[in-house]
């Protein structure tokens, strides 16, 4: 015997076409190969009455005829309707199924909108790696500013300081990395000196001219000393020319 629940799903896809079945299949609804109906394929052999007859007995006997409980249509949709408590609730469950989708398995694992948003984030071949707190000097690609001595170097280049430490420093009167005149030298030299000479002479472009100071051309000195000079005293001076004007003052 057919199981009931089994039977509802096929119910499920199959409500509301038994009326279509009946009335649709006839010999003239059913195309054969080469588009023609079912009574034009087998005109030949059958007339059109004996095609409709043949097709409306063996859809009579899915419907009502099958021995078996729930082997037809019949069956399927007179049981549905003794049981529609039964029927809505499973209605109600498939439509809330999760539609299967090219390309997609299901599994029994939960993938939340928050998950979901985390893997988004995650790049491809991602790995929950650890920076570690230490190397080892050889993960260090060396260069020639960064490069790697050993003690046994560094002993050796204090032994020919003279057997200095970093610590042995100088001052004015103690010799240390240097001596205390060098000290003395560089401790009296300005930070960012240079050794700068000031030069003999200057463009008239570095000076800075101003309402006392002001730079005159050769021609203008000319025109100036042509013009004659105008001046005044009680004593007139030697050197007037025939340009100068002079304005005696009396006592």
């Amino acid at each position: 015997m057919a199981n009931p629940i089994k039977s509802v799903i096929i119910q499920k896809k199959l409500a509301g076409v038994l009326h279509d079945l009946n009335v649709r299949t006839d010999g003239e609804n059913v195309i054969m190969p080469g588009a023609k109906t079912l009574i034009q394929y087998f005109s030949d052999y059958l007339t059109g009455t004996q095609v409709n007859s043949a097709i409306s007995t063996a859809i009579s006997n899915l419907i009502n005829g099958a021995p078996n409980a729930f082997d037809t249509l019949k069956e399927i949709a007179d049981w549905i309707e003794e049981h529609e408590d039964l029927y809505l609730a499973l209605v109600a469950a498939i439509d809330g199924k999760v539609d299967k989708v090219t390309g997609y398995g299901l599994s029994k694992n939960d993938l939340t909108d928050t998950l979901l948003t985390k893997l988004n984030g995650i790049e491809a071949g991602a790995n929950n790696y650890t920076h570690p707190a230490n190397h080892a000097p050889s993960i260090i690609t060396q260069d020639s500013t960064n490069r790697f001595v050993t003690d046994a170097q560094i002993a050796a280049w204090n032994a020919a300081a003279g057997g200095m430490s970093a610590l042995d420093l100088a001052d004015a009167t103690t010799d240390g990395l240097m001596s205390k005149e060098d000290w003395t030298k560089l401790d009296g030299i300005e930070a960012g000196a240079n050794n700068y000479t000031h030069p003999a002479n200057h463009a008239p472009s570095i000076i800075t001219q101003d309402t006392n100071n002001r730079f005159v051309t050769d021609a203008e000195k000319v025109a100036w000393n042509a013009a004659g000079r105008i001046l005044s005293g009680t004593t007139a001076p030697l050197d007037l020319t025939d340009k100068d004007l002079f304005f005696e003052i009396l006592p």
